[in-house]
């Protein structure tokens, strides 16, 4: 893997806008979508989000109630360079997204890929003889409509940004480029700059989970593909946003912690730099997504291991973050790789095996799930039900009128 001329990557990548602007065919549309670097990317940021999953498990993060010790620091240090991983993979979802339009295709597959996974899992522990935690008879709402009822936080704000995605395309395309940048610079001042130096909490802020935190990363997606990142389109300096962002990220974390050890008067405001929508997680998930603009990777096996791996990456967090899995999987790992060691180094290496053991495992079974569905598909790709979603998805794809 090496860095490319930023230029190239972007002439070819408008070239192939322009194929399909034009009434180019729908593979040009693919190959544009499965560009290795950014699907290299969407894999790094789902290792990413096991990883805080797992430091949260594992209890590693500085607490106010809580001593400082070396793990603990070591913790935020990680913890600090991942937790943009959430808003970066929302940032690709805009990136693509806003060219290539709405498919009903696609988000009937996304909505069938959550409901998989919400009822299957509780009803395997089931037969296992596990409990799960919708035992009750209000509690199967979770399962039976794990997106109305947030089972997936991600999930649920993440289909709801899809529907979104036709009237956030309409409104990039009529928008001038200073009338987009003044919406999107708006939408920041309210979602993120006020509850970033804030000291209390706000009513109306939800952390950044919650779709309309990701509509405004959506748009934020579409302005650089459209207009490009200004003084930040070089290699070098979105390295040093995403590197200076998650430092200082983690500074102020250890500086707010000791200043709770000692008046115990910012507890809230501690938390904040590790919420999704603090102004210096969202500098660093843009830092990071502008960086692998300008990573190249040569066709190859590399190449093609990454395109067929980064679709399942969606399934790993279905997977590894279900209500009856999330708290569980840490504890299986550490009756295999044993507890979490009480040095640095080993906890490192401890917490390696356990975040690509649950990446691997789970994507081999989302692997497993998009055969089940592609023979399904292929039972019903004749039927009226998906002649009407290419209907609609036609529709869509008509050329807007002025």
């Amino acid at each position: 893997m090496s860095h490319g001329n930023g230029s190239a990557v972007e002439n070819k990548c408008r070239g192939k806008v322009s194929a399909m602007e034009s009434g180019s065919t729908q593979r040009t549309v693919y190959r544009e979508r499965r560009q290795a670097n950014y699907e290299l990317l969407r894999i790094v940021a789902m290792l990413m989000v096991v990883t805080l999953h797992y430091m949260h498990s594992a209890d590693l993060l500085l607490r106010p109630d809580a001593p400082v010790t070396g793990l603990r620091i070591a913790g935020n240090f990680v913890e600090s360079f991942c937790i943009c991983a959430v808003n970066t993979y929302v940032l690709i979802t805009g990136y693509f997204l806003s060219r290539s339009g709405f498919r009903l295709g696609r988000i009937l597959q996304l909505i069938l890929e959550v409901y998989f996974y919400a009822m299957l899992i509780p009803l395997l522990l089931t037969l296992a003889g596990t409990p799960v935690a919708g035992a009750g008879s209000w509690d199967m709402f979770y399962y039976l409509l794990p997106i109305s009822s947030n089972h997936y936080w991600f999930a649920t704000s993440y289909v709801i940004l899809y529907l979104f995605s036709p009237l956030l395309n309409a409104a990039a395309d009529r928008l001038t480029r200073r009338q987009l940048k003044f919406t999107i610079a708006f939408l920041i001042v309210i979602f993120c700059l006020i509850k970033s130096v804030c000291p209390v909490h706000l009513q109306t802020d939800r952390y950044g989970y919650d779709f309309g935190w990701f509509l405004c990363l959506y748009l934020i997606a579409a302005y650089i593909r459209r207009y490009d990142a200004g003084r930040f389109a070089t290699p070098r300096r979105a390295a040093l946003l995403y590197i200076g962002s998650s430092l200082a990220t983690f500074l102020l974390t250890v500086l707010l912690t000791e200043l709770n050890h000692r008046s115990l008067s910012l507890i809230y405001y501690a938390t904040v730099p590790f919420h999704y929508n603090a102004l210096l997680v969202l500098t660093a998930a843009i830092g990071l997504f502008l960086l692998f603009r300008y990573v190249k990777i040569p066709e190859g096996g590399f190449a093609t291991a990454v395109r067929k791996a980064a679709p399942y990456t969606f399934g790993v967090y279905l997977i590894h973050n279900h209500m009856d899995v999330r708290d569980r999987w840490l504890p299986f790992l550490k009756e295999i790789l044993g507890e979490v060691p009480g040095t640095v180094p080993a906890m490192l290496l401890h917490m390696a095996g356990c975040v690509l053991a649950v990446f691997f495992a789970c994507l081999f079974a989302d692997w497993v799930r998009s055969i089940l569905f592609a023979f399904a598909a292929r039972l019903i790709s004749k039927t009226k039900f998906t002649e009407k979603i290419r209907t609609v998805d036609r529709l869509f794809r008509e050329e807007r009128q002025p």
